[in-house]
């Protein structure tokens, strides 16, 4: 994974476990056919599944990431970065 510091926006975390709830948010934001939360949670409830939040310092969380991991091949279910912060590299660096 890149470096928060090789990214011009300084302080780029991940939020590893967020709530179903919190994915549902961001989904909905992002896509017009958002998942459910519902959907959020049977993903977590999965160890194969992953969901991860992308935070910036100043705005908190700007994009989302999940997918699912059976070695040695790794699914993408959802990416997306909310339309503001779009065109700013944000996807890329989640990968």
């Amino acid at each position: 994974m890149i470096p928060s510091s090789a990214h011009h926006i300084q302080g780029i975390s991940f939020c590893l476990e967020p709530s179903p709830k919190e994915m549902m948010k961001m989904d909905s934001l992002c896509f017009s056919a958002a998942w459910s939360e519902q959907d959020y949670r049977e993903m977590q409830e999965q160890p194969t599944f992953s969901n991860w939040l992308l935070q910036v310092p100043t705005a908190a969380q700007v994009g989302m990431l999940s997918f699912q991991s059976v070695p040695p091949e790794l699914q993408i279910l959802r990416l997306a970065v909310l339309p503001d912060w779009r065109k700013q590299g944000l996807a890329q660096f989640m990968l």
